[in-house]
């Protein structure tokens, strides 16, 4: 039986965890196919047994590299799959040591209970030579089965790569193999119960002397090579051979025989072998065909196992039947699976399934239901039957309450009491199983040390990490979390604290920070003890999170080392976690630190920064990234002392704006790709302007020196109009220092810069950065190109642009911001053709009206401005853009 949570006993489950992990490490493999890692397996008895997903290998009689714990390389080839459960075994070919493999044994079918602890050792994230499996634990959450297998779902949180990777019992047995993750919650995570794997080949495992021996399973890998180069890569071919194989087999098999059983066969060359299953026969069935009759067969243990399948899906739906009961239903099953043939046709059927004690109104009702929501869509019709599989009698008696709020939504379902949100159900906290039963549950958590409340670090306003305390007025954060080095609090008990940069460290991603009030600072541990399977503890604004040392600590490179690099030593693009970004946004710096732990524990990129704790209540890390749905890095303290260190040797950081706020001039450079400029900008444009920079954004924001091209392209350097604009504005004010703030967009509409979309998201961010070191003294706006695509009326474009005067107004604070705008070239209006060149009449009659409705605007011409592409006449050419930037300083000069 797996080992309870005692009272006081998280110590005792730390040290089980890292007993069991040096016992059941060795028995775990990845699995590799042409030197991709995909996906992982386990030994589980000393001849080379293997345990494996079905979608990690394919097809049987398929060659595999398993990669061994040791980091050797060994053989094996498929044997058996069955894709309905998401299972298949391997055996390993490769000769076998004296001692026999590394294995795990299977478990106790019924060893597994709600709330019982468990574990996963799988490589996640594929097969890295830098990294062991990582070692992740939860709890099992619940288990359920269907007609094809017993599923246990468990938050021990899995990711592309461990697929087929084995689920541990607290007695270091093979309670599962991973199959899926079924929604971006992290405590979704499913397995195939042993149960189902010894229904379908537990006489192999208890007698592997059945097992075809190696040199039998090394030839049946040759044939099935051939037999795929054969059928090669061509699915019609292929497709094409096989019903003609079937033809020559079953001459007397009518076209939809045939279809059926295409689906079972696999073609060896010049005939196939047929795996029909009882779906098979009841396709045949309903076509009017008789197996038999034609020679098709069940294997006696076949037909075993799948009545013992057909009993759990039976059972399901009418509770306990007796076996004449049951034998009657399952030849109803056979005839058709869904049930509608063969219980219906027969009022004396009925009553006799009734007098046997069979409830046949789950039946009627799911009838019912299926007429009366005929209408439905996709959606509509998977939540039904999600219902009826689950209860047929109370169909919607246990259903999730997002699903509840769907079919309500769809009027399906009243419910007196609107249900909660479906953004409430996604995300870590989407489980109310996880909540009750899973690892961070709260009768976990009451056994968890005493731990200081974390310290939220906000930034305008928005939590974007936690902060660790050093000392009293001293603090360190994520510092790639940080937008800017401005507008910086932390919210204690105490209230708000102001916090202040005063140390950058790149190599480790942390900002130093000076606080306006004391904290406790935190409590280094003395000692760590660093062995894998140590419990971890990080607290969170939403709660602390239990969790494990997964792996021997380590730097973190930028790019992992893949299995493929080590076999043929070329440079390959590691195909990164493609699912890492299911369950939350990333950290956006998740790679490059120096030695880390890595761990478990759910952290949130937003939660990063803060401490990690032991069992103790001590500090041994510091939270610095949340790189996948699986993995989190934490910084040892001899990282963070390194960090310090040289933090303490480099002066802080300088404002680069070194004059008073009234003389700084900040101008807001929005609109079209003309703002940026499309002419190729030469050597001398290059050189920075004296006393004039740009403002920069992406994952920090902050001023660099400013020259002619403003923006980075991909196509290289342009000359934009900015640079003339700041030239004149310096001439006619030359106490002054200028600072660009380019909101722009290539063919972007003007609704793209209103409120609620990106741009306005970014334009909001810069007032903010701005707003204390400079002077906003306008804005600028060019477009109108991207309208000519479309009919707009002189009202609607008039509208739009003065909600985003008023929107640009109301955000900075200034009612009375002078605004400069300008519409398209006059070319640009010749060039569309007389149809096209109609949809920018409204354009230019509302620039016209809106600059004698609106105060402190300024209508900019744009008559005698040339482009050097008539065939694509967007832009402006270089003489332009200068004539262009002097007319509008002169604009804001005079309105100003």
């Amino acid at each position: 039986m797996a080992l309870p949570l005692k009272a006081d006993k998280l110590g005792t489950l730390e040290e089980r965890f890292v007993e069991l992990d040096q016992v059941c490490r060795p028995s775990v493999v990845g699995i590799s196919k042409d030197g991709h890692g995909d996906g992982s397996g386990v030994i589980v008895t000393p001849c080379g047994i293997v345990l494996t997903a079905a979608h990690v290998v394919k097809e049987p009689g398929r060659s595999v590299e398993l990669y061994l714990h040791d980091g050797s390389l060994v053989n094996a080839v498929s044997i058996w799959l069955n894709h309905r459960s998401d299972t298949a075994i391997c055996r390993i070919v490769t000769p076998m040591p004296d001692a026999g493999w590394p294995f795990r044994p299977v478990g106790d079918p019924s060893g597994l209970s709600p709330k019982d602890w468990c574990f996963i050792i799988s490589h996640g994230g594929s097969i890295q030579l830098d990294r062991e499996a990582p070692l992740r634990i939860g709890r099992l959450l619940k288990s359920e089965s269907d007609i094809n297998r017993l599923l246990l779902t468990t938050d021990c949180a899995a990711i592309h790569g461990d697929s087929g990777g084995p689920l541990f019992d607290m007695n270091g047995n093979v309670a599962g193999i991973l199959t899926s993750m079924v929604t971006s919650d992290i405590h979704h995570n499913n397995h195939v119960a042993i149960q189902t794997i010894l229904d379908q080949w537990g006489e192999c495992l208890s007698f592997p002397s059945k097992l075809p021996s190696a040199e039998e399973i090394t030839h049946f890998e040759k044939i099935s090579r051939l037999a795929r180069g054969r059928t090669g890569n061509a699915q019609p071919d292929a497709m094409n051979k096989i019903r003609a194989a079937l033809r020559a087999q079953f001459p007397d098999l009518p076209r939809a025989g045939i279809d059926a059983l295409r689906d079972t066969a696999r073609f060896n060359g010049e005939s196939v072998s047929i795996m029909p299953d009882h779906r098979t026969f009841a396709i045949l069935s309903s076509a009017g065909i008789n197996p038999q009759k034609v020679g098709l067969k069940l294997a006696a243990n076949a037909e075993r196992i799948e009545d013992l399948r057909v009993r759990c899906w039976l059972e399901r739906r009418f509770g306990t039947l007796s076996e004449p009961a049951f034998q009657r239903l399952l030849g109803a099953v056979r005839k058709s699976p869904t049930l509608d043939l063969g219980l219906t046709g027969s009022n004396t059927a009925r009553r006799n399934l009734e007098r046997m004690g069979v409830n046949l109104n789950a039946l009627r009702t799911r009838q019912a239901f299926r007429f009366q929501y005929a209408h439905l869509g996709t959606e509509g019709k998977r939540l039904l039957g999600k219902a009826f599989e689950k209860d047929p009698l109370n169909p919607f008696e246990h259903l999730s309450s997002s699903d509840r709020f769907k079919l309500a939504q769809m009027g399906v379902i009243e419910t007196e009491q609107p249900f909660p949100p479906l953004a409430e159900h996604k995300g870590p906290k989407g489980s109310e199983l996880a909540r009750i039963h899973g690892d961070s549950a709260p009768d976990v958590q009451t056994r968890m040390p005493d731990l200081p409340s974390p310290l939220p670090l906000h930034q305008a306003g928005k939590q974007i990490a936690l902060v660790t305390p050093i000392a009293k007025r001293l603090a360190l954060s994520k510092q790639s979390s940080l937008k800017h080095r401005k507008l910086l609090t932390i919210e204690s008990g105490h209230g708000t604290v102001q916090a202040e940069v005063i140390g950058i460290d790149q190599q480790s991603d942390l900002v130093l920070l000076r606080l306006d009030t004391d904290v406790e600072p935190i409590d280094w541990a003395d000692e760590v003890q660093n062995d894998v399977g140590r419990l971890r503890i990080a607290p969170t604004m939403m709660g602390s999170r239990l969790g494990v040392e997964s792996v021997p600590r380590r730097p973190i490179p930028d790019r992992p080392k893949a299995l493929r690099e080590r076999k043929d030593g070329k440079p390959v693009n590691y195909h990164s976690q493609h699912l890492s970004s299911l369950s939350s946004e990333l950290s956006p710096r998740r790679t490059r630190f120096p030695e880390c732990h890595q761990h478990d524990a759910w952290v949130e990129a937003n939660q990063c920064g803060g401490p990690l704790y032991d069992l103790d209540g001590r500090v041994v890390g510091i939270n610095i990234a949340h790189f996948s749905r699986t993995t989190h890095y934490a910084l040892t303290k001899e990282s963070v002392d390194s960090a310090l260190s040289r933090l303490r040797s480099n002066p802080p950081p300088t404002n680069i704006l070194t004059r008073p706020r009234e003389e700084v001039h900040s101008f807001l450079w929005m609109g079209g790709s003309n703002m940026i400029g499309n002419t190729p900008a030469v050597s001398d444009d290059l050189k920075p302007l004296p006393d004039a920079y740009v403002l920069t954004t992406g994952s920090t924001i902050g001023w660099k020196p400013m020259t002619a091209a403003i923006v980075e392209r991909r196509s290289g350097p342009k000359f934009s109009p900015a640079f003339s604009f700041v030239q004149s504005y310096q001439a006619a004010n030359p106490d002054v220092t200028i600072c660009l703030v380019p909101i722009v967009g290539k063919s972007s509409a003007l609704t793209s810069y209103l409120r609620g979309e990106p741009k306005f998201e970014h334009l909001s961010e810069a007032l903010q950065f701005i707003s204390e070191d400079t002077t906003l003294c306008g804005l600028v706006w060019q477009g109108g190109e991207i309208m000519a695509r479309s009919t707009t009326t002189t009202a609607e474009f008039e509208q739009e642009l003065e909600r985003l005067i008023s929107q640009v107004r109301s955000e900075s604070g200034l009612s009375s911001l002078p605004v400069v705008i300008a519409g398209p070239g006059p070319w640009f209006h010749r060039a569309l053709g007389p149809e096209r060149a109609e949809n920018l009449n409204p354009i230019r009659k509302a620039l016209t009206r809106i600059q004698e409705t609106t105060r402190h605007l300024s209508l900019v011409s744009t008559e005698e401005l040339t482009t050097d592409n008539p065939s694509y006449p967007h832009h402006f050419d270089r003489s332009s853009s200068e004539l262009f930037g002097q007319r509008v300083a002169k604009a804001l000069i005079d309105t100003r």
